[in-house]
C-alpha cells in the first residue's frame, strides 16, 4: 500500500514538471516524460484508446450487461498510471501557467537558459536507446534540421478565440507536437497566434473556449498517438533518433541569449545564463533519480 501510494505521488510530481514545461514556448512536457521514464507508457495508454473504448463509455449508460462489459473496458486501461500523471499536469497548468509567464517576461535570459540546461542533458535519453548505425545518424542530421528551421519561424498573427473552428485546429495541432519531447505545443500555439489568447482563457476560466480546445487536443492526440505508438513498436531505433534530432534542434527557439534586452555583459546575463544551464541540467538528473525510484 505504502509503496502504492509513493508512485502515485511520484507521478504527481512528474506530471506538475510537465505541465509546467507545457506552458513554455520552446520547452515540450514529452521531454520531461522521457527523462522520467515515462514516456513509452504514456504512449502506449494513449495508443490504447480507440473505437471500442468510446463504445464503452456509450454501454456504461446503456442496460445492465452492456454497462458491465463497458466497465471491463474502462477498467482494463492503465489508469493507476494516467490518473495520477493527470492530476500533476492539470494542476501545474492551472495553478503555475501565470508564474510561468512572469518570469518569462521578466527574467527571460534566466528561464530559457533553464530550460536549455534541460533540454541538452535530455538529448542522452533517446541518443542512448537507439542502434548507432550511419542511417540513425543521417536521421539525427536531417530531423535536427528541420527542428531548428521549424523554430527560426516566429509568429506574428494573432488567433481570436471566437473562432472556434481556428480553437478546435489550434488544439489538435499544437497536442501533436505536445507529446513529442523536443517539440513544444506552446510554440505551436505561438506560431499559431494562439498561445496568449488560450493562456488568458485559462485565466480568466473561459469554459466555452477551454472546452473546444480540449476537444481539439482530444482528437488530434487520439489519431497522432496512434502513428507515433506503431512507429515505437515496430521501428523503435529509427523513431528514438528522430526525437534525438528534434530535441537537438529545438535547442535553438530556447538559446538564452536570444533573449537578452539591451547589451550583453559578462558579469550579469553570461553568468547568470550558466548558473541556471547548470540547473536545469541538474534537474534532469535529479528527475532521474527520482524515475529509479519510483521503480525500486
Amino acid at each position: 500500500m505504502q509503496q502504492k501510494i509513493k508512485n502515485r505521488i511520484v507521478l504527481i510530481i512528474k506530471g506538475m514538471a510537465m505541465g509546467t514545461a507545457d506552458v513554455i514556448p520552446g520547452v515540450s512536457g514529452g521531454t520531461v516524460a522521457f527523462v522520467t521514464g515515462i514516456y513509452e507508457r504514456l504512449i502506449m495508454f494513449l495508443g490504447s484508446i480507440g473505437v471500442n473504448e468510446g463504445k464503452a463509455v456509450l454501454q456504461i449508460f446503456a442496460g445492465s450487461n452492456q454497462r458491465q462489459q463497458g466497465l471491463q473496458t474502462i477498467k482494463s486501461l492503465d489508469w493507476e498510471f494516467f490518473l495520477p500523471l493527470l492530476t500533476g499536469i492539470v494542476l501545474a497548468i492551472l495553478s503555475l501557467s501565470k508564474v510561468m509567464v512572469y518570469t518569462m517576461e521578466v527574467w527571460p535570459v534566466q528561464t530559457y537558459a533553464f530550460f536549455f540546461g534541460l533540454i541538452l542533458i535530455s538529448i542522452k535519453f533517446p541518443f542512448v536507446e537507439m542502434k548507432k548505425s550511419p542511417l540513425n545518424y543521417l536521421i539525427i542530421i536531417i530531423t535536427a534540421a528541420l527542428a531548428f528551421l521549424f523554430f527560426s519561424i516566429s509568429g506574428n498573427y494573432q488567433g481570436d478565440v471566437e473562432n472556434f473552428t481556428y480553437v478546435f485546429f489550434a488544439g489538435a495541432i499544437a497536442v501533436c507536437a505536445l507529446i513529442l519531447p523536443g517539440i513544444s505545443g506552446s510554440t505551436f500555439l505561438v506560431i499559431l497566434g494562439m498561445y496568449k489568447p488560450i493562456l488568458n482563457a485559462i485565466h480568466n476560466r473561459d469554459l466555452l473556449t477551454i472546452g473546444i480546445f480540449l476537444s481539439g487536443m482530444t482528437v488530434g492526440i487520439l489519431s497522432f498517438v496512434r502513428l507515433l505508438k506503431w512507429l515505437l513498436q515496430n521501428y523503435h531505433s529509427y523513431t528514438m533518433a528522430a526525437l534525438t534530432g528534434l530535441m537537438l534542434g529545438s535547442l535553438k527557439k530556447v538559446w538564452p541569449l536570444d533573449y537578452v534586452e539591451g547589451t550583453l555583459t559578462m558579469s550579469v546575463d553570461v553568468l547568470s545564463m550558466s548558473a541556471f544551464i547548470f540547473m536545469g541540467a541538474i534537474l534532469v538528473f535529479g528527475l532521474e533519480w527520482l524515475s529509479r525510484q519510483s521503480h525500486a
